[in-house]
Parts: structure tokens; C-alpha cells; sequence
């Protein structure tokens, strides 16, 4: 009787383990795909990643050449603002001497 019931749990664990080891059969046969399809992501998001860099590099060059234009344009104010006061300024110190 005991052993009657031996071979039947022997049974279902031998059963138990040959599905799990069908599923994993089946489950490793899938990784080749699955490891196309990451490295065919990967291709994609590099790609994208390049993109992005030059994208970058045009937007800097960009910001590069109009601040310097805003720093042209500032200097030119500025000067025609003090130019008119210093402007005044000498002609009345070297001027009023000769006035």
C-alpha cells in the first residue's frame, strides 16, 4: 500500500516536472526572437540618439551666433546712450576753456 502511494506521488511530481520542463522549452525557444527584436530596439533608439546630437549641435550653433548678435546690438545701444552725454561732457571741459 505504501508503496502503491509512493509510485503515484512519484508519479505526479515526474508529471509536474515534465510540463514545467515543456514550458521552459517553450519559453527558450522564444528568447532567440525576443533578443532580434531588443537588438532591432536598440538599432532604432541609437539612431534616434544620433539624430538627437546633431539636432543638438545645429541648436547650439545656433544660440552661439544670436548671442553674439544680442551682444552686438546691446554694445551698440549702450554706446549710442553714453556717446551723446560724453560727447557733451568734453565739449565743455575742453571748450570752456577756449569759450
Amino acid at each position: 500500500m505504501k508503496t502503491e502511494q509512493d509510485v503515484v506521488v512519484l508519479t505526479e511530481e515526474n508529471n509536474k516536472l515534465k510540463r514545467e520542463n515543456e514550458q521552459l522549452k517553450r519559453e527558450g525557444a522564444k528568447q532567440p526572437e525576443m533578443v532580434q527584436t531588443q537588438k532591432e530596439e536598440m538599432k532604432v533608439v541609437k539612431n534616434d540618439l544620433r539624430h538627437l546630437k546633431d539636432q543638438l549641435q545645429i541648436e547650439n550653433a545656433v544660440v552661439e551666433v544670436l548671442s553674439s548678435q544680442v551682444v552686438r546690438v546691446s554694445s551698440y545701444f549702450l554706446l549710442r546712450s553714453i556717446l551723446p552725454a560724453t560727447a557733451s561732457y568734453m565739449k565743455r571741459k575742453y571748450l570752456g576753456h577756449i569759450i
